[in-house]
């Protein structure tokens, strides 16, 4: 199953289930274990996420666990904010790395989410409540080990 396949597998958060979503991903950032996608009501990105291996990394790195990256995760519009979607995806996200055998996931917290033109942190958390954020989401498996960038 492809990546494309396997993100529509993991449903809607109930926020959106109600909404006409539609997915887009960008195709040059789709790999077997990551990827980069938007979620769309209308032209209006609800919701964006992108995350991939750090499997070709390990040669470079001895004695290192498989790892995936969070690279970005994006509630772009303010009003949608503090509605269960982000964390609805990270719940699956890491299911994602369980299931796939991982040991390690690495975040690059950013409040300012510089991927995102015109992002706006009304209605968003700093560095502390984001890592704490994150932790609460992602550090709760014992198996998986979080390390932030």
């Amino acid at each position: 199953m492809d990546m494309e396949e396997q993100v529509k597998l993991w449903g809607l958060p109930k926020a959106l289930k109600n909404k006409d979503i539609k997915y887009k991903f960008e195709s040059k950032l789709t790999t077997d274990d990551g990827v980069k996608f938007s979620l769309l009501d209308g032209k209006e990105e609800v919701f964006i996420m992108s995350f991939y291996s750090g499997k070709n990394y390990l040669k470079l790195r001895r004695n290192s666990s498989p790892y995936l990256v969070l690279k970005f995760i994006c509630v772009p519009n303010t009003n949608c904010r503090h509605r269960g979607i982000s964390t609805f995806f990270l719940k699956k996200f890491l299911q994602f790395a369980k299931d796939k055998e991982y040991r390690e996931i690495h975040l690059a917290v950013s409040p300012e989410q510089t991927e995102k033109e015109g992002y706006s942190l009304e209605n968003g958390m700093n560095k502390e409540e984001l890592q704490k954020y994150y932790k609460n989401f992602l550090g709760s498996d014992p198996d998986i080990k979080l390390i932030f960038k």
